[in-house]
């Protein structure tokens, strides 16, 4: 079952006051956050508040024992609307890493992937990926979990493997 609670445009703070009870009560075995890069817009973003909220959120999904899967952002060339943004995006993307590393989730780091030089990669608004740029970024998502659950069955085999020593 799937259950997306993601709204464009939400800051962290918005996804704190009325996405993150939501997704613990629906109590899933994966929660995948990508968020934060709504306040990276604000001309006078408040970064150490940005932490706070995405410890906030990394930790109370991973008190639940969900996995979590996160994104640090591509390093691509972004709209001149969005300048204070972009140079913003590397302090962004260190919090994501060791906010990952912190939580053991899962991370797919986008900053130097191959995807990030592809002319067709934004979309019409020059925000967001173009349905293709999404394709890339939903498959490295499941190959970075099959990495991680092929890792975790090596590590620690289940019982019918046991037996069959």
């Amino acid at each position: 079952m799937y259950f997306n609670t993601g709204r464009m445009g939400a800051t962290s703070a918005q996804v704190l006051d009325t996405q993150l009870q939501p997704v613990l009560e629906f109590a899933p075995d994966l929660v995948h956050i990508t968020c934060g890069a709504n306040d990276l817009w604000a001309p006078e973003a408040d970064l150490p508040q940005l932490q706070r909220n995405l410890d906030a959120l990394f930790s109370a999904v991973h008190s639940t024992g969900a996995q979590i899967s996160a994104l640090a952002l591509a390093d691509v060339e972004l709209d001149k609307r969005m300048r204070l943004m972009q140079e913003r995006i590397p302090t962004f993307n260190d919090m994501v890493r060791e906010l990952a590393a912190r939580y053991d989730a899962v991370l797919v780091d986008l900053w130097e992937h191959p995807l990030r030089l592809r002319p067709d990669l934004m979309s019409a608004d020059r925000i967001h990926f173009a349905m293709s740029g999404q394709a890339v970024l939903a498959a490295e998502v499941v190959r970075a979990l099959h990495a991680r659950a092929a890792r975790q069955a090596r590590v620690s085999p289940g019982p019918d493997r046991r037996l069959r020593r």
